[in-house]
């Protein structure tokens, strides 16, 4: 579901699962990416280091990257 964007009942099919076990999966998934990364990369930027990705990113002719980046706006 997350790597292809898939609906559950397309899950379900190929799985053969039930729809509250995948969901279940899905949410421990969240759960554990959550926990991994959210300390280094799951987090709002600090003021230094959102001007710095925005020079490089201009430089780059990507003068507005960070607002597009999953669909968040600072």
């Amino acid at each position: 579901m997350l790597a292809y964007g898939a609906s559950i009942d397309q899950v379900d099919e190929i799985t053969r699962m039930e729809k509250s076990t995948i969901l279940e999966c899905l949410v421990q998934i969240c759960e554990a990416i959550k926990t991994l990364y959210m300390r280094d990369y799951i987090r709002k930027l600090k003021p230094r280091n959102l001007q710095r990705l925005l020079q490089k990113a201009e430089a780059r002719g990507f003068p507005d990257m960070i607002g597009s980046i999953g669909c968040m706006h600072w």
